[in-house]
């Protein structure tokens, strides 16, 4: 029994950035209509773990943290905004910012996602951009550092974590793993009967289809040039 509740705290402690609740865990998760309640109930953990974080006494000023020097030096390379505008926070006091860890880093790394995006349309257009345009097909993966620019905008999507908490502009919401996947080119409906957690451990361990089907390529072209194509089994 000991074994067992040291496993179940272990997980639980892996998860906590996502604050499931219990009620959540037993339920389950599997209607993407539900969505709001589904947040609307884990809200308040999440924004307690979110004070959690951010009211120790040992919490070092944002310009000392690493995370604060990144985010410093990726504002002052925004040759295409104005000095005040690439010192703003956009987003960040604006957007509800649904189901996640809304610490200050994570706020930080959304207005830096936001400016970065906002400085590509001012170069591409020459002129300052709607934020309809800046956050259409906007995602981002707010557990990654900025100096990793972890976000995708109406292209191929990064690959997913197990610890990835993946936050979408457009919808001002974290992603469901049925829509994580659908991002990686899966179908819908292959999550079915599992939790939320279990859905988010499963999108962390897969690969893009197209991924698949080029290493399927690679290794079909390789096999003919060796004239090994009969010992070759392509998983379909």
């Amino acid at each position: 029994m000991a074994r067992i509740l040291r496993n179940v705290k272990e997980w639980l402690s892996r998860y906590k950035p996502y604050a499931i609740c219990q009620m959540c865990l037993i339920k389950g998760y599997q209607n993407h209509d539900a969505h709001e309640a589904f947040f609307g109930h884990c809200q308040e953990q999440r924004m307690a773990l979110a004070r959690a974080s951010t009211s120790s006494s040992s919490m070092k000023r944002v310009e000392e943290t690493q995370w604060g020097q990144q985010s410093e030096k990726f504002r002052a390379g925004l040759l295409y905004l104005s000095e005040g505008r690439k010192w703003s926070n956009p987003w960040s006091k604006k957007a509800r910012l649904q189901g996640l860890s809304s610490t200050q880093r994570v706020r930080e790394l959304l207005d830096c996602c936001y400016l970065y995006h906002e400085s590509l349309l001012v170069h591409q257009t020459g002129q300052m951009p709607s934020e309809s345009q800046v956050i259409q097909g906007l995602v981002i993966d707010v557990s990654q550092a900025v100096q990793r620019k972890p976000w995708t905008r109406g292209g191929p999507c990064r690959t997913f974590c197990t610890g990835s908490e993946t936050y979408s502009f457009e919808a001002d919401r974290i992603l469901l793993p049925e829509e994580e996947l659908a991002l990686l080119g899966f179908p819908p409906g292959l999550l079915s009967g599992i939790t939320l957690s279990e859905g988010y451990e499963l999108v962390g361990q897969s690969m893009a289809i197209c991924s698949v089907g080029l290493g399927q390529a690679v290794l079909l072209s390789a096999a003919i040039k060796a004239g090994a194509l009969s010992d070759l089994v392509i998983l379909s």
